[in-house]
């Protein structure tokens, strides 16, 4: 059975519940470039990209999207099935998730067709968030590099909460290793970036913004930001 049968059953599994039963998010934003989590800039930007998500239990699944307005194209349309683990070895603290993903690419910004990625991740939520993950390209088989580990660290400050909703501060750092990952291999930068988050109600606007310094040739030193907008139910 292959990648995309198996995320078409677990498509079918979700949609087999009663809506009562199922929590997800519905979001679109608009953002300057489209920096990938490795530090690639792909396409020209400003990019529209929009997200469904939805969840039952320790199972969700995605759709997400990426459609450059200057190219007038879609790069890339991503669908995925994540299975989350809760309260790992035990702590409040500590939550896993493993993802099985397809990534296809429409257009011919990236040169092939798509790509089978398998993820792991690990998050810790404390005084400072921290959260791991070890994504690895399974395209055409499997091997032992073709790997990313991304790592980000967040620290959301609530400035302002009330019954109306709440105004939030969220400063994150991140990078990226990679091995052999699309053709690059080490360290690829270092990503400081701010988040103004509302909420209200089912509702969240976010105002974002980051640079990006590059350790590696092909990947951009880059600053950029964007703005989205989300319905949780």
């Amino acid at each position: 059975m292959n990648i995309l049968n198996k995320l078409a059953i677990a498509g079918l599994l979700l949609g087999s519940v009663s809506a009562d039963d199922i929590g997800g998010v519905v979001e679109t934003s608009l953002k300057s470039k489209f920096i990938g989590r490795a530090g690639f800039d792909t396409g020209s930007g400003p990019v529209n990209q929009s997200l469904v998500a939805a969840k039952k239990g320790n199972i969700s699944g995605f759709v997400w999207t990426n459609a450059d307005l200057t190219d007038n194209a879609m790069h890339e349309i991503d669908i995925g099935v994540n299975y989350h683990v809760p309260n790992l070895f035990g702590s409040k603290k500590l939550s896993g998730k493993v993802s099985l993903q397809h990534w296809r690419y429409p257009s011919d910004e990236i040169p092939r067709p798509y790509d089978h990625m398998g993820e792991v991740s690990v998050g810790y939520s404390g005084a400072v968030n921290l959260d791991l993950t070890l994504s690895h390209i399974f395209t055409d088989r499997l091997t032992a590099d073709r790997n990313m580990i991304y790592g980000q660290l967040s620290k959301p400050i609530e400035i302002v909460k009330s019954k109306r909703g709440s105004f939030s501060l969220i400063p994150k750092l991140s990078s990226a290793w990679d091995d052999n990952y699309f053709w690059t291999d080490g360290f690829m930068h270092a990503t400081p970036a701010l988040d103004l988050k509302l909420s209200r109600g089912n509702w969240d606007v976010t105002v974002s913004g980051a640079h990006q310094k590059s350790f590696q040739d092909g990947i951009p030193s880059v600053t950029y930001g964007g703005a989205s907008i989300g319905y949780n139910f």
